[in-house]
């Protein structure tokens, strides 16, 4: 099943190289297939992780699993190594895809502190010219950014996936819940500061943290090359690399914090004692003693 899926993130990968072959700066494909990539990259992720130990307990091996002579960290780092391999794969086509998104998307000017020189008479960052200076500061900033938020959307997904996949009795559960945290995660801290703006006549570049409050709006505009849109009419600092940093400071604590939750409580989440093999070594050295006591 792992490899249809992988099958068919390279069509879609395929799906783009052509409808791009031959097309200069049509923006709209390139942004779409990008989003809908990452998407399917998350979906992936999502689909595999949440199989780890819901698939055992389906299958009756769960009770198999948790007698085994590993710890609970051991346990769960078996079992989501193949998942951070498939992280690593999938980033690998996000970069084949960001790739085409340069040279298919117009760039602005990108620099690592955004200055007049680099704005139009309108105040809009200018674009640059493919393979000029600012051109690739553009696409490495552009890099760095969709790289950096795959990574960490993509870990997001695995951390909740793993958590659900150990709390629910079934797949489907299991990917259901998943899927319900991640689009609350997306969209009702967006959608509650949307209301809170307009409630008081205001809108996002009044506040432009407001920008932070999905990882769907920053990776948007990233993949327009506008990241200028967060601080471009109000007080934020001018600079694309802040822009990033902050975001990625955000959602990387949400990644640890997801993480630590899971961590926190494995041991309730797999019924077993943490140090299980370390107690059975114990016994089974005190039995081994007591037996030789006794014959002595």
């Amino acid at each position: 099943r792992l490899g249809a899926q992988c099958l068919a993130v390279l069509g879609v990968f395929i799906l783009e190289v052509w409808s791009l072959w031959g097309a200069r700066y049509d923006d709209d494909i390139a942004v779409l297939f990008s989003i809908v990539l990452l998407i399917v990259a998350m979906l992936l992720v999502m689909s595999l992780t949440c199989r780890l130990f819901a698939r055992e307990r389906e299958q009756q091996t769960m009770d198999s699993l948790l007698v085994a002579p590993l710890s609970n960290r051991e346990i769960l780092g078996e079992k989501i190594s193949g998942v951070n391999r498939l992280i690593w794969v999938l980033l690998a086509v996000v970069l084949l895809t960001g790739i085409f998104n340069v040279f298919a998307v117009r760039m602005n000017a990108s620099t690592l502190t955004r200055t007049f020189d680099s704005t139009n008479d309108y105040g809009r960052p200018r674009q640059t010219f493919p393979l000029s200076f600012e051109w690739l500061m553009a696409a490495l900033m552009f890099f760095i950014c969709a790289l950096g938020n795959a990574f960490i959307y993509m870990n997001i997904v695995k951390w909740t996936a793993v958590y659900f996949g150990l709390k629910m009795n079934t797949q489907m559960k299991a990917m259901m819940a998943t899927l319900v945290a991640i689009l609350c995660l997306c969209f009702v801290p967006m959608l509650l500061g949307v209301l809170a703006l307009l409630s008081v006549g205001a809108d996002p570049n009044d506040f432009p943290l407001w920008f932070f409050s999905s990882p769907v709006i920053v990776t948007a505009l990233n993949e327009w090359h506008d990241l200028s849109e967060v601080y471009r009419r109000s007080w934020f600092l001018q600079s694309d690399v802040i822009v990033i940093l902050l975001n990625f400071a955000i959602y990387g604590g949400v990644m640890f914090a997801c993480r630590a939750f899971v961590m926190v409580r494995l041991a309730a989440l797999l019924g077993r004692l943490d140090d299980y093999s370390g107690s059975i070594a114990k016994e089974s050295s005190k039995l081994v003693f007591a037996t030789k006591t006794q014959f002595s």
